[in-house]
């Protein structure tokens, strides 16, 4: 609905979501790393042993924390000067999720130590809860339901894009390439 009152409204939604996501990412970073890990030094890490489907799973979760990179060409239609602005975007949104990521493991690793990551199904809550229990759970769960709203917000511009896209091209009918008053295209929106 905040697409479709116009552009500014939907581009507001969404650089809000995605900075209250990457904050709350950055502060667990800094608080994790603010902890100290409650498990015993070891020599070394572990060689994990390298199957195909461990192998798989790894390059599936890596892929999911990267799967948005491409989205600013979907918007190359509406940008000013797209041959300067897409690739910097393109450039800064990888920059910053691997940073994050990063960063985000690297703190998971000091705080729990790789015997406690190991230990752990979902090592971020096992940190979460470390911090002060049900405040800083309730906190996060808040955070993560702004960060989904920020992919859904975000799904929601990019293919009503490539419909507007499509339509353009004569691919899908005329009907589609109406844009409103605030400059979204609203009918692609609620398809």
């Amino acid at each position: 609905a905040v697409n479709i009152a116009g552009l500014r409204e939907g581009r507001a939604i969404q650089v809000i979501t995605s900075c209250v996501k990457a904050g709350m990412l950055l502060l667990f970073t800094v608080v994790a790393f603010a902890m100290r890990s409650h498990a015993a030094p070891q020599a070394g890490l572990v060689a994990p042993v390298l199957t195909l489907t461990g192998v798989i799973l790894a390059y599936k979760l890596v892929a999911g924390a990267y799967a948005g990179w491409i989205t600013p060409i979907v918007f190359s239609g509406e940008n000013v000067s797209p041959g300067r602005s897409i690739p910097r975007a393109l450039f800064l949104g990888i920059a910053l999720a691997a940073t994050l990521y990063l960063a985000v493991n690297g703190s998971l690793l000091f705080a729990l130590g790789s015997a406690g990551i190991r230990a752990s199904s979902l090592p971020f809550t096992t940190v979460i809860f470390r911090l002060g229990g049900e405040l800083p759970s309730v906190l996060f769960a808040l955070a993560a339901a702004i960060a989904v709203a920020s992919c859904a917000n975000a799904n929601a511009m990019s293919s009503s894009r490539v419909l507007l896209a499509l339509s353009q091209d004569g691919v899908l009918p005329r009907a589609l390439r109406a844009v409103n008053a605030g400059g979204s295209p609203a009918l692609t929106l609620c398809l």
